[in-house]
């Protein structure tokens, strides 16, 4: 069974865009990084909304989550997230 070429394309779009993105925030792994080790107790969404407002580019917290991952940084919950 082969793939429609429309299909094809979209699959290769996807994968652009996946690239990009991934790109995008190994740009700023750095500043991830440097923000992480200056606040010791940091919230993830704060982190995510920190990106636009200092560097532009916006990011979902799961992308800073896994970014996080890819340099081993673990974090921890808090009781307040629990519900």
């Amino acid at each position: 069974m082969s793939i429609p070429k429309e299909g094809r394309r979209r699959a290769e779009e996807a994968q652009r865009m996946l690239a990009r993105g991934i790109d995008r925030i190994k740009a700023l792994s750095g500043v991830i990084l440097a923000a992480v080790a200056a606040q010791r107790d940091f919230i993830l969404v704060g982190l995510a909304g920190m990106l636009p407002i200092e560097h532009g580019p916006s990011f979902a917290v799961r992308t800073v989550w896994r970014c996080l991952g890819r340099h081993s940084l673990t974090v921890k919950n808090s009781a307040y997230s629990r519900a």
